[in-house]
């Protein structure tokens, strides 16, 4: 099945703002907007009960309530409680906002679930009933003139009828250079507090944050205030999803040429998409001159995890590797993780069972790499890489230090040749089960030329037959005595 494809432009001159726009115009072509919400809890009016808990206790976790006119499963607000030295509850703050409140309503957190106090607490709260996101448009943004670090959140519903069903992916804008970091969360807290101290008793805590309990949806680097604002800060502040170095790059030199966002959407699995970004007018000898990075946000479904207990959050980058020795690499990050070097992941998101942690913390390494080394090209840095089984090598033959060419006595039959075109990719193959496997609409293929200096392009075509055609999305490739690599395409045809 053939994929579908769009092209979202910014012509030079372009703010980083649209940057944010461009990429809420394309997901909202992909359908990938969560549609409105309102009724977020934003306050505290009151609060009563509790008994005595535990002492001198930061409880940081989303502790969920009961009550109200909460509109389903995944939409409870939770709050963050702080116990004094006698056990008595001192503080409490909002955590997740939840959806579907109205002014006013009581709610109740029992005793005996992650509150261990041994009465229940009872609250009233403050809502706001304006509504956040829509089917066109992300569910949180600041994309004010003249803002240094723009973003955009994205409201991804993965199943409406589990806990944990929503991601939200922050898109944020690097304030000095072109490109952006990807973050990633169970909840957000898209409300602005006009004023007051945000660790305030009966508070919103810090607004424009990820919200979500503590060492599991958010980092355990965070205060327990949530003093990371999102609007104001720059790029270091929340969990991210790709790895510190991996920033999407979407130009070479902002705003001098126009900018092209390509996306290309699976006709085989409609929550699967990858992202190209590209300067069409920039002048080019090769690939790398004026195509940028490519990825795709992991939103698919596996009957490895159930949204009742993890959420689904994650991205893969899709590299270049050398032309010296052509290859393309799947950077894939499984969790959001703090910015920090030791990389805390949030322990709920559903990739982190896939990770080895330290003995004596609970750092690991939330990013994996699978490289597909063309087998067109002489043997080179293929260690600790997957290869790609595409035919046998009979043109030529070695003799001492120079190549001659093969009798027929040491030919293979051309029967004996694989199919170029790959397919079954699995989102890594370093994941044992793997969660994910691409749909078969977007694939790699080997390619050898026998002419030098050939400029392979994001948008050539691949011709296997009238039925079977392919759009090349990225390739590495090397250009020397022959144009000869390896090209990840999708099949348009």
């Amino acid at each position: 099945m053939a994929i579908t494809t769009n092209t979202f432009t910014r012509n030079s001159g372009y703010a980083q703002t649209d940057v944010i726009y461009q990429m809420e115009e394309a997901l909202t072509w992909l359908g990938w907007h969560g549609g409105s919400v309102s009724g977020i809890v934003t306050g505290i009016n009151a609060y009563s009960g509790g008994g005595t808990g535990p002492i001198n206790d930061n409880l940081y976790s989303a502790i969920p309530s009961s009550g109200g006119t909460n509109i389903g499963v995944g939409s409870t607000a939770s709050f963050y409680l702080d116990t004094d030295s006698s056990g008595n509850i001192e503080r409490v703050l909002v955590n997740r906002p939840g959806a579907g409140y109205v002014d006013g309503d009581s709610l109740t957190i029992s005793a005996g679930d992650q509150w261990t106090g041994d009465a229940n607490v009872t609250l009233t709260v403050y809502v706001d009933e304006s509504t956040y996101g829509s089917s066109s448009t992300f569910y949180s943004k600041n994309v004010t003139e003249g803002v240094s670090y723009p973003w955009g959140v994205l409201r991804k519903v993965n199943d409406a009828s589990k806990v944990y069903g929503d991601t939200y992916y922050g898109f944020q804008v690097d304030g000095t250079s072109n490109r952006f970091l990807i973050n990633a969360g169970s909840s957000f807290m898209p409300y602005t507090q006009e004023s007051g101290n945000v660790s305030d008793d009966k508070s919103i805590g810090q607004a424009t944050r990820f919200a979500g309990e503590y060492a599991l949806d958010v980092s355990p680097i965070e205060t327990p205030v949530f003093n990371n604002e999102y609007e104001t800060n720059s790029l270091n502040v929340d969990l991210r999803v790709l790895d510190v170095s991996s920033y999407i790059e979407y130009a070479s030199s902002p705003t001098t040429y126009q900018m092209d966002l390509n996306v290309y959407k699976s006709g085989i699995d409609p929550n699967f998409a990858v992202f190209a970004y590209r300067e069409p007018y920039r002048a080019s000898t090769s690939i790398y001159s004026n195509n940028y990075s490519v990825f795709f946000l992991h939103n698919f479904t596996t009957n490895l995890y159930d949204l009742d207990y993890v959420f689904q959050a994650g991205c893969t980058v899709i590299e270049r590797m050398s032309s010296a020795d052509p290859g393309l690499r799947f950077r894939t990050c499984l969790s959001p993780y703090d910015y920090s070097s030791s990389y805390y992941p949030a322990k709920r998101s559903a990739g982190t069972g896939y990770m080895r942690f330290d003995d004596s913390s609970d750092a690991a390494e939330p990013t994996i790499l699978d490289s597909y080394i063309s087998s067109t090209y002489p043997a080179g840095n293929a260690n600790e890489s997957s290869e790609v089984y595409f035919y046998h090598r009979d043109h030529t033959g070695r003799s001492g230090s120079t190549y001659t060419p093969l009798d027929s006595g040491n030919t293979v039959a051309p029967q004996a040749d694989y199919n170029a075109v790959i397919k079954g990719i699995p989102l890594s193959a370093k994941l044992v089960p793997c969660p994910y496997y691409l749909p078969d609409d977007f694939v790699l293929i080997n390619f050898d030329y026998g002419s030098p200096t050939q400029n392979i392009q994001q948008g050539d075509t691949i011709t296997i037959s009238g039925s079977e055609i392919y759009t090349i999305i990225t390739a590495d490739y090397n250009q020397t005595t022959r144009t000869r690599g390896i090209a990840f395409c999708a099949r348009t045809t």
